[in-house]
Parts: structure tokens; sequence; C-alpha cells
């Protein structure tokens, strides 16, 4: 198994359906502390990547299948931007990320805008912003699955 390290926040450790969102080969995987796609482990705390709240991220070890190679990680719950952090905490927060993964920011920018373009638009990468339509339609998926208990 190949090794990437990703980072999620101590405040969504902390919830039961905290969840990493990883992106590999245009397929979204999630891990919610175990994956069968998966192992993840906290390896630590980052001094650098801090939440909304100022605390320490947790730094996890990420043990992913043959083949698998990550090219975006969304540290948000259930994909979503935290409602307290602004578009640029947002976007420094994940570029953050990939600096971690020693991704060029072109990479990030192609594959967010390929993979996540409502989440990109969201956070300025994208030309449009995003509609009353489009957050309304947004919260009602996730709702939904919240409900139904799906990622």
């Amino acid at each position: 198994m190949r090794e990437a390290f990703v980072y999620n926040s101590a405040a969504q450790t902390a919830g039961r359906n905290s969840t990493l969102w990883i992106c590999k080969d245009g397929e979204l995987y999630s891990f919610s502390g175990k994956s069968i796609r998966g192992v993840v482990e906290v390896t630590g705390n980052s001094p650098v990547i801090k939440d909304t709240k100022g605390r320490p991220a947790s730094i996890y070890r990420l043990k992913l299948a043959e083949g698998a190679v990550p090219c975006v990680l969304i540290s948000s719950m259930h994909g979503r931007l935290w409602p307290d952090e602004g578009l640029e905490a947002a976007r420094k927060r994940v570029e953050r990320q990939f600096a971690l993964e020693e991704l060029s920011p072109e990479s990030f920018v192609a594959a967010m805008m390929r993979d996540f373009p409502l989440t990109a638009n969201r956070m300025g990468y994208g030309e449009e912003i995003p509609s009353a339509e489009d957050w309304e339609r947004s919260n009602r998926i996730v709702a939904r699955r919240k409900k139904l208990g799906t990622p």
C-alpha cells in the first residue's frame, strides 16, 4: 500500500460524521477512520495548519490501495466549506494542504475545477459565482445524505 499525508481539523475529527474527501483519477473516496479502500491513522498535530477555532489540525497517514494516487483533498464536512470560514481562508487552507502534498498550484486548480466545480467556484477559482439555486441544491443534497446516513 502506498502512503500519502493528509489532514483534517480537530473540530471535524471530534464528530462522528467526520469525513476526509479524496479525489483520485476522477473518483471520490471518503474515509471516516476506516475504509475498505484504505486506512487512516492519526500521526500528530500540525503547528502550522489550524482549524477555524485556531486549534492544530490532525495529521493523518493515509495508506492507499495499490495504484491509488490522491490529487485533491477537500477537508470539509461533507464536502462543504465551514460556514464561519471565509472563501480566502478556505483557499489558503487548501493551498497549504497542497504544499504538504508537493502538488503545484496549477494541478490543484485544474483538479478542483474538474472534480469539484461548485466548491472551486465558491473558493474563488472559477469564473462563475454559484447561484442561490446552486447553494440550495447543494444544501438539499447534504441534508438528504445526512438523513439517509450516506456520505
